[in-house]
């Protein structure tokens, strides 16, 4: 699996860096009092979630990571700190349509600490940029094909934006719901599932550098679908740098 995760890497970051005059890579690092997805408490302690992520003309490439800094034990196991739980791998093709901006992203969870278990999705997002970045409506769909999340379908909707406060400041702020069928599980629950608010501010120090600072709030909208047991941490920050090639 580790060969398999390295190739894949490998060859796509290659064909991605083709073309250099097109391609803008961002690395960057997020230091955050809980980790949470989709609504589920996978960490309620500090985590380092690093990343890099490439974008070309037509396709893009992401390396995402969860480094506990904590331990902690809840409704989806045991989580040791000083690990690696999660290392996750997309490529993204961008499909060129005049009216909004989609991609069709092929995404690889993989798992450390489980002996590298995997889950595979393929996902379908759209989104279209208002008023200059203030307002940008958004869209994205994803199906688990490989894995033990099998027949898990999620659609997400939500609306993100940005504004310049000053030369060196931004204000970022995002709010989504998403609904999910859960076929992997024997009674297949689906519904309305959780809502994700965010407002933060960026500051620019020096040029192609930032230093984020974010609230973040997760909100639970069905038990039936994000039962309590998985539902943990309602608000958590997190703080961040990242530096753009």
């Amino acid at each position: 699996m580790k060969t398999k995760i390295l190739f894949f890497t490998l060859a796509t970051c290659a064909c991605l860096t083709s073309a250099p005059a097109q391609v803008s890579t961002v690395v960057g690092i997020d230091a955050s009092s809980a980790y949470i997805f989709h609504g589920m408490t996978y960490n309620s302690g500090f985590v380092l979630q690093p990343y890099l992520n490439i974008t070309g003309k037509h396709f893009g490439y992401l390396l995402w990571s969860n480094y506990n800094l904590q331990s902690d034990e809840n409704g989806l196991g045991y989580f040791p700190a000083s690990e690696f739980t999660e290392i996750d791998h997309f490529i993204s093709w961008y499909i060129p349509v005049a009216f909004a901006d989609f991609d069709l992203t092929l995404g690889l969870y993989n798992y450390p600490m489980l002996g590298w278990e995997s889950d595979k999705e393929l996902q379908l997002g759209g989104q279209k940029t208002l008023l200059n970045s203030l307002l940008t409506p958004f869209a994205r769909g994803g199906v688990m094909f490989d894995g033990s999340m099998t027949r898990n379908v999620y659609v997400e909707v939500g609306a993100k934006g940005e504004k310049t406060l000053a030369p060196k400041f931004a204000l970022n702020y995002l709010l989504k719901a998403s609904w999910e069928y859960q076929g992997f599980l024997p009674d297949k629950p689906s519904g309305m599932k959780d809502l994700l608010l965010t407002s933060g501010l960026t500051y620019f120090p020096v040029e192609a550098t930032g230093i984020s600072l974010k609230a973040n709030y997760a909100g639970q909208l069905s038990k039936k679908v994000l039962p309590d047991e998985l539902y943990d941490a309602g608000f958590f920050v997190s703080l961040g740098i990242f530096r753009v090639f």
